[in-house]
Formats: C-alpha cells, sequence, structure tokens
C-alpha cells in the first residue's frame, strides 16, 4: 500500500498499490469508501504523463478479474488525451460503456510496459512524498514567494490552459482561480508555475509554499487580476463570465465589421471593441474639422501634406496623386474621453502618413 497526499500534506481517502509494471486503485464504495478516488487517479495521471507515460488501463474489479487481461482494457495509452480532468472524465465513460449511468468508479490497473515497480515508484515519490521534502527542500520564505510579478502569473495561467501540467499538485479541494474568460484553475498549480516562470524555484512543489488568504498566494493571485472563488460557487460563476465573453466578442464582430480597415489592422483590433469604435469615430466624426487640419498641413508646406511624426517626404517617393492618398488626420483624444457631445478641435488631430497612423493604434491598443 501507498499513501498520497494533497497539496498540503494531508492523506487522500484512496488505497493505491503498486504491483510491477501496475499501479492499482481501488474502487469508490457509497461516500465512505475512498473518497478521493478522483483526484487521486488524476495526480497518478499526471505524474505519469509528465514522465512521458501513458499507461493502457484495465478494469480490475472482483466481476471482471477472471477474465483474460486483454478482455479488460478499457482504454489505450494512446486514447488518453487533454487535461488530467478531462482523461479521467474519458476514463470514466469508458468503465461505464454500456451502463444507464456514470456512477461507478471502479477498480483499475494502470499499466506502464516499458517502467519496472521500482521506476513507477520513483516516478510517483512526489505525490507519494506528499508534504515531505528532498534534502535541503523548504517553505519559501514569503519575501521569496512576493518576488512573483503579475505577468509571472499572467504567463503561468497561459501555459497551463495551453496544456502545461503541475504534476507535482493534485487537484484544488476548496477553491478555484477564476480568469475573466470563465476558465476554472488551481490556484497552487498558477503559483507554483508562477514560482518557476520568475525562476525562483526549477520545479516546483506543494511544500515550496502555502495557500489561502493568509499567505501571499492568493492576495498575489487577485493582484494580477483575477478571482479566487469557493466551488461551491465557481461553475455558476464561470457560465456567466463565458456567457459574458461571448456577447463581447460578437459586439467587437459587429464594430470590428463596420470599419474599412486593411486586414493587417483588422488583426490588431480584434478583441478590442474600444479600439474598434476609436477608429469608427476617426472615419466618421467632424469631417470639418479633419477638412481645416489637412487646410492648415498644406498652408504651412507648400501645398503639401507632412507626416507630423515621421516627416518623410512622401512626395519624392510617390507621384504627387499616389502620396496624397497616404495621409490620414488621427484623433489624439482617448476614446474614453469622448462623449457622444464632444466636438473634436484641430489642436486634437494629427496628419499622418499611414504607417504612423498604423503604429499609432497598435500603441493605443497596446496602452
Amino acid at each position: 500500500m501507498v499513501t498520497i497526499r494533497n497539496n498540503d500534506g494531508k492523506a487522500f481517502d484512496a488505497r493505491v498499490e503498486i504491483e510491477g509494471n501496475a499501479v492499482i486503485l481501488h474502487s469508490r464504495s457509497g461516500t465512505s469508501r475512498n473518497r478521493d478516488y478522483r483526484p487521486t487517479l488524476e495526480m497518478i495521471l499526471a505524474r505519469l504523463a509528465d514522465n512521458g507515460v501513458k499507461p493502457d488501463i484495465y478494469l480490475d474489479s472482483n466481476r471482471v478479474e477472471h477474465l483474460p487481461l486483454l478482455q479488460r482494457r478499457i482504454l489505450q495509452g494512446a486514447q488518453l488525451t487533454g487535461t488530467v480532468s478531462e482523461q479521467f472524465s474519458q476514463l470514466i465513460r469508458a468503465m461505464n460503456a454500456g451502463r444507464a449511468s456514470n456512477g461507478a468508479w471502479s477498480k483499475v490497473r494502470l499499466i506502464a510496459d516499458s517502467k519496472s515497480e521500482s521506476e513507477l515508484r520513483a516516478i510517483l515519490a512526489d505525490s507519494f512524498n506528499g508534504a515531505s521534502t528532498s534534502p535541503g527542500e523548504e517553505r519559501l520564505p514569503s519575501v521569496l514567494q512576493r518576488r512573483v510579478r503579475p505577468a509571472d502569473i499572467k504567463a503561468a495561467v497561459a501555459d497551463i490552459l495551453a496544456g502545461h501540467v503541475m504534476s507535482n499538485f493534485g487537484p484544488s479541494t476548496d477553491y478555484d482561480l477564476l480568469t475573466e474568460q470563465g476558465d476554472l484553475l488551481a490556484p497552487k498549480h498558477v503559483f507554483g508555475r508562477a514560482l518557476e516562470i520568475a525562476g525562483i524555484v526549477a520545479k516546483a512543489r506543494p511544500v515550496h509554499f502555502s495557500a489561502g488568504w493568509s499567505q501571499p498566494c492568493f492576495p498575489m493571485l487577485e493582484e494580477a487580476g483575477y478571482t479566487i472563488i469557493t466551488k461551491s460557487a465557481s461553475a455558476a460563476e464561470a457560465q456567466r463570465r463565458k456567457r459574458r465573453v461571448a456577447r463581447s466578442e460578437a459586439e467587437t464582430d459587429k464594430a470590428v465589421a463596420s470599419v474599412p480597415v486593411e486586414p493587417e489592422e483588422r488583426r490588431w483590433i480584434e478583441g478590442n471593441p474600444r479600439m474598434a469604435t476609436h477608429l469608427r469615430i476617426e472615419r466618421t466624426r467632424s469631417p470639418k474639422a479633419a477638412i481645416s487640419k489637412r487646410a492648415a498641413i498644406r498652408a504651412a508646406n507648400e501645398g503639401h501634406l507632412v507626416c507630423e511624426h515621421c516627416s518623410t517626404d512622401w512626395y519624392a517617393v510617390y507621384p504627387h496623386g499616389i502620396a496624397e492618398a497616404i495621409f490620414d488626420i488621427h484623433h489624439t483624444v482617448p476614446l474614453k474621453d469622448m462623449g457622444e457631445d464632444h466636438e473634436t478641435r484641430i489642436e486634437e488631430l494629427l496628419c499622418l502618413c499611414a504607417n504612423c497612423h498604423r503604429a499609432e493604434h497598435r500603441r493605443m491598443a497596446l496602452g
């Protein structure tokens, strides 16, 4: 028998054995026996995947143990795809194929043909040791934890959403990190990955830090722009955020479609309704001010238009009729400061060549 512990060193309620090249997880029964079947299995799958192992999975319950092993196989390793949570759901569906529900969580045998018992124990050591540390490992001082920057946390979220596996960490138990897009992530996974990205540790482990509001972890995640929410409320809030994002994307698509821009410029403003609206305003609001601006530039430059950023002589590059088409009039007043009754003044406009105009829009989009 081996013991698997959660991030805080508490033993999972699950019976696990290693036998030769197999890891055996006993079934869950009712509400009391092996209650932590799911987080235990997800941690095992994560640890194996992190070491390049995708096991074949077989039913191992009493009702089928008399059958040849191949007849008991429910999934091949190559069929395991997605996150460990998705792999668990995939496994349960295969386990309950042909039944009226997915309620049975049976005893399973995970076989890694290329691994010996000692190799499996080494691979799974981090999970089985839980809070115990390797030589020289200890909890990181708060001052080191606080060196994690918001940019590190955002990069960690992006990595995990892209499929990066934090195999040293089990599933969250009480709280989730909620993104603006409605994604739910384990807070300790995110902060652990952020510690790695910040270069504070090479391989983050649960022992390195604690979660909770009295520790740096949760406050720093929220300072980076994310929400920490109880599991009882997370599913409903995640759905609300996903619906809001979908509405926002639809509004953005509509706004972008109404702006006559080149394909490259269109890519800059996708996902940014404010920028799309700003571009519309530039093309439709206060034509008299734009005409006056062009006239003022011509008067000061012998009838020619001039880019007020780069001062390139485009008339020396292109014939007069083509050079005239290069120039745009750009509003310098940010959209947030433009009310519906805003009267544009000539001092708020710039005459820019197409290159500088696009560069200015990029600066605004990033700023």
